[in-house]
């Protein structure tokens, strides 16, 4: 059935499914646009994989429809076959032929079209990704980063109106992802197709969405840009996702939020109750006072441990509180922060990332 008015490239309505008496997905509703790209983001067992399935065709919802283009593809158990969606697919190992060179792979799925146009397709989409020279090279002499530029290539041939990537970068070398990620965000920002991406990797979700579907049992529990999830986390689950965090108990009082690290005040929609405090170890700056005019100074703390990694320093610390005599906490910040260990050092906190819920919230 044609819906001629839905300018989405994609819409979920109402659509649940299970595998035997265990529900995978319940009550999914969502769209995406022409030229977005939007990341299934949760842990294992989430829903995710099993929303591109219900996407591509390869499983049937139970109760719900599904729309392609403006076209319905499911109505419920009554679907639209894989090979009459609009869609192309980048896996996880890049499904390239081993015995076809870069550009027999790109052509291969183009049977639609003449041979002179199979080709000219093929070659402006190789140039597209930066292959332009590698025609006649067969995927065992390419590295990690170039096959899946041939796998995204072969993909973005068919001028889908939709494309569906899992875990595309999970075999890559972790020196290789940063770079490789961004030229796939140019290249299908380019392309103009819009982009469901499958990663359990909140940092990958982060650098390659437009928007972000964060998914816990079947359910999507938060939906928006990687900045509202750094910066307005729905629940604790959420806020955890996109970064490391401590956590404490607090308490919201006449306005005032009360933790063992000592009270602020308290966010506008909690007006009292117990609740669950999440700080990003990044909230925690290592400043003199006269350098942190933007920051709350909230205490001394004792330094246990400091050393780089990853291109960042990562500091142990115990807050010289009573309240937090057990307590140590962890901070990341600039390679640039002298700090040795045994020093007692100002620590200031950014408040942006320090969050609060209703005791229970969303875990």
């Amino acid at each position: 059935m044609k819906n001629s008015v839905d300018p989405a490239a994609i819409r979920f309505e109402g659509v649940s499914h299970r595998y035997g008496k265990s529900p995978s997905v319940t009550d999914i509703s969502f769209s995406i646009q022409p030229g977005e790209i939007v990341c299934l983001l949760g842990p294992s067992g989430c829903g995710k994989t099993t929303i591109l399935r219900l996407a591509s065709g390869l499983e049937a919802p139970e109760t719900g429809k599904i729309f392609i283009a403006g076209n319905q593809v499911a109505n419920g158990p009554k679907v639209s076959p894989p090979e009459k969606r609009p869609i192309s697919m980048v896996f996880q190992d890049y499904a390239l032929f081993p015995h076809l060179t870069v550009i027999q792979n790109v052509v291969f799925g183009l049977k639609r079209v003449s041979p002179q146009e199979r080709y000219r397709r093929a070659t402006q989409v190789l140039e597209h990704v930066g292959l332009g020279t590698s025609h006649d090279r067969f995927p065992h002499t390419l590295s990690g980063g170039q096959q899946q530029r041939v796998a995204l290539a072969r993909a973005i041939a068919l001028r889908p109106a939709l494309m569906l990537m899992d875990e595309p970068f999970s075999n890559l070398d972790i020196n290789l992802r940063f770079s490789v990620r961004e030229e796939t965000r140019r290249i299908l920002h380019g392309e103009g197709s819009a982009t469901i991406l499958v990663t359990h990797d909140g940092e990958e979700a982060a650098q390659l969405a437009d928007r972000i579907l964060l998914l816990d049992h079947g359910h999507i529990v938060q939906e928006g840009s990687p900045e509202d999830f750094y910066f307005r986390p729905a629940t604790p689950f959420a806020a955890r996702f996109f970064g490391e965090t401590a956590s404490l108990s607090g308490i919201v009082e006449n306005g005032l939020l009360k933790s063992a690290l000592g009270e602020w005040e308290a966010p506008s929609e909690i007006s009292s109750g117990s609740v669950d405090v999440v700080i990003r170890d990044q909230a925690f700056v290592f400043r003199e006072p006269h350098e942190a005019p933007d920051y709350h100074l909230c205490f001394e703390a004792k330094i246990h441990e400091s050393r780089v990694m990853g291109g960042r320093r990562v500091t142990e610390f115990q807050p010289l509180i009573p309240t937090c005599e057990n307590l140590r906490f962890r901070a990341f910040h600039r390679m640039t922060t002298r700090i040795k260990a045994g020093e007692t050092r100002p620590c200031w906190i950014d408040r942006r990332l320090v969050f609060a819920f209703p005791k229970g919230t969303g875990e």
